[in-house]
Parts: structure tokens; C-alpha cells; sequence
């Protein structure tokens, strides 16, 4: 059985491995054995409201009577007017792990977004400060002459691309007010390790490519006939889709088929492909970029079978 010291697991891996499934399990057996415990999410775009196809969020069905918190609770009106950022997740998580240690209910954390989790192991210490008018002036100017004169003007080299117009602002501020690239502040970054470090044990479901990206595709495919071109369509009537939502793999996609520019055999292709372009690039931050302290497991058996301390 666990031990006075661990209040909490987190489990991570790529979209599709099956996290959802696992976590509700290793819920069920300790409820069955007299523990309170929930499920918190630390999955970036399963926070948002109006969208739980396409984020894939879990269903009532495979939540099974477990509470699951942090899903679906932050409205797209809000990321429009002030995005939500791991610094939000972060107070919203910890204050929820507060509660359950006070209340002495187990926690359990899953999600694909590493760095989500990461950051509550192993937070960064905090970047310069970026000035009020210097954002506001970032955000006219990008108005002004448009994402790609925009890029130009930033000549960024981000990983993320020229797609993400959030880092790319990010980046213009810290050139404007400090002469110098986000990415040389990042490098100057020292992490800070957390207290919960010590009191969670920590796991990723890593499956083989292979089964990873056919779950990919079958879930898409499982996405259609739940009613997500329905889903996407109510949410661009709505207005202004924020970045965050947007981005979510295959919307763009079906924004596509519905303003008529490619049919559904090539909205379904380009969503699973892009969804699987996300597996690999999170199994390769996995490989590169997670810490030392999570065991790495094929299987949710095998996740399963190293939880003796728990049981």
C-alpha cells in the first residue's frame, strides 16, 4: 500500500496511448479499496469548453463515475481576451492538489501536454518581465500588417513555427524591450524543483509507433460519427475562434470542408495525419526532454504491474 509520503501519480504520453483508460482504472481499484481519490487534467487543450471532440476529452462513459476536474471549464471568449498559459494551468492544478492533500484524497494527473506537467515538477525560474504597452503595441502592429509581414519583421527562429501567432508575439516583446530573442532568456533559465516532486510518483504510456498512430486514426475516424463537424461548425459561428482552440489537430481541417475548399475523405486524411505528426513530435519531447524521475512503459499492463506501492 502507499506510503504517508506519495499524495499523487501523474501519467503522460502521447495523444491516443490510452491515458484516459489507465488513469480511470488505477481510479477504480483504489476507490475499491476504500481510497478517495480524482482525476485532474494537464492536457492544454482539453481545458476548453465547447470543443470535447475534437480535444477528445473523456466522455461521462469512460469517466465512470470518477471525478475528473480541469475539463472543459475555461470558455473560448476567455483565451480571446487573455490566453490560458501554463502559468494558469499551474495555479488552477496546485490549488486543486492543496485541496486533496487537506481532504486526503489520492491525485492523479493526466495529460499529453509534457511540459504542463513538467512545470509542476520542475518549474522554471520566471522570465524578465515584458511591459504592458509593449504588448499592446506588439498586438496593433501584427493587426496593422498581418501575420506574415509580421514573421518577417520578428525573423524568428522558433521551433513552433510561423503558425503560432501567441510565441511570435512573444518573441517581438522580448527583441523590442530587451534586444534579444526569448530563446536567449530560455537558455539562461535555471529550474526550480517543486515540493511536489517528491510526493508523486510519475509514469508515460509509450506504445510502439505503429499501434500509436492506427489508434490516431481510428479515433478521428470515431470523431466523425460523434458529431465533430457539428461541433467545429457551432463553435466558428460563435465568431472568433481563439489560437489555442483553433489549433487543435484536425480543426482547421474541417473549417475547410465546411467552407466547401476540400471534401471528407481529405478533411479526415489531413486531420490524422496531423494528428500523428503530434504523437511523434510529443514521443520525441519524451525522448529529448522529459526528466529523469518518470519510468517509461509499453503497455498500460505494464504501468499496472509497477503499482504494487499503491496497491
Amino acid at each position: 500500500m502507499m506510503g504517508n509520503t506519495i499524495k499523487g501519480l501523474a501519467l503522460t504520453g502521447p495523444t491516443a496511448s490510452g491515458k484516459t483508460k489507465l488513469s480511470v482504472n488505477i481510479a477504480l481499484s483504489l476507490q475499491s479499496r476504500g481510497v478517495k481519490c480524482n482525476i485532474i487534467n494537464a492536457d492544454s487543450k482539453q481545458v476548453y469548453q465547447g470543443v470535447p471532440i475534437i480535444t477528445a476529452q473523456p466522455t461521462a462513459a469512460e469517466r465512470r463515475g470518477v471525478e475528473h476536474l480541469l475539463f472543459g471549464y475555461v470558455s473560448n471568449a476567455k483565451c480571446l481576451s487573455s490566453r490560458y498559459s501554463v502559468e494558469s494551468w499551474l495555479s488552477d492544478c496546485t490549488a486543486q492538489i492543496e485541496k486533496n492533500i487537506a481532504s486526503n484524497i489520492f491525485t492523479i494527473i493526466v495529460g499529453g501536454t509534457m511540459f504542463y506537467i513538467n512545470s509542476l515538477f520542475q518549474t522554471p525560474s520566471p522570465l524578465p518581465p515584458i511591459a504592458k504597452q509593449t504588448e499592446q503595441d506588439a498586438v496593433e502592429l501584427y493587426n496593422k500588417i498581418g501575420h506574415d509581414e509580421f514573421t518577417k519583421l520578428v525573423e524568428t527562429q522558433s521551433k513552433w513555427g510561423k503558425t503560432d501567432r501567441h510565441r511570435l508575439l512573444r518573441n517581438y516583446c522580448f527583441v523590442k524591450q530587451y534586444q534579444k530573442p526569448i530563446e536567449y532568456f530560455h537558455a539562461l533559465q535555471m529550474p526550480i524543483v517543486s515540493k511536489y516532486n517528491a510526493i508523486f510518483k510519475k509514469y508515460v504510456l509509450l506504445p510502439p509507433r505503429e499501434k500509436i498512430y492506427g489508434w490516431c486514426n481510428s479515433r478521428f475516424n470515431d470523431m466523425m460519427t460523434e458529431g465533430v463537424l457539428e461541433e467545429v461548425e457551432a463553435m466558428l459561428k460563435n465568431g472568433p475562434v481563439c489560437d489555442a482552440i483553433y489549433t487543435s489537430s484536425g480543426f482547421k481541417y474541417i473549417e475547410a470542408f465546411l467552407q466547401g475548399k476540400i471534401d471528407t475523405t481529405a478533411a479526415i486524411a489531413l486531420s490524422q495525419q496531423e494528428t500523428r505528426h503530434y504523437a511523434k513530435r510529443q514521443t520525441t519531447w519524451i525522448n529529448n526532454q522529459l526528466g529523469q524521475d518518470y519510468t517509461i512503459h509499453p503497455t498500460a499492463n505494464d504501468i499496472i504491474a509497477n503499482l504494487s506501492w499503491l496497491f
